[in-house]
């Protein structure tokens, strides 16, 4: 097989894991203390990974059928 040497093509951007981070994750990332979200059940289950990857602590409560508010309660790096 015969390769082809290509200059000029930009490297695409890329979290190191293969994927883009999604919305939830780029959300949680910007909340500063005292910032709160309202997430879904679904949701719920990816908030404790990603706040714990993020390194900020939170507190959830209950809000409705299938509703949950998130508060961020301590800076990144800080829990």
């Amino acid at each position: 097989m015969t390769y082809i040497i290509e200059k000029n093509i930009p490297i695409p951007n890329a979290n190191g894991r293969g994927r883009e981070k999604g919305e939830l994750r780029l959300t949680v990332e910007q909340m500063e203390i005292g910032d709160s979200i309202v997430i879904n059940t679904r949701e719920r289950k990816q908030i404790h990974n990603i706040t714990r990857s993020v390194g900020i602590a939170y507190r959830c409560k209950a809000i409705g059928a299938n509703q949950y508010r998130v508060w961020c309660t301590s800076e990144k790096g800080i829990v």
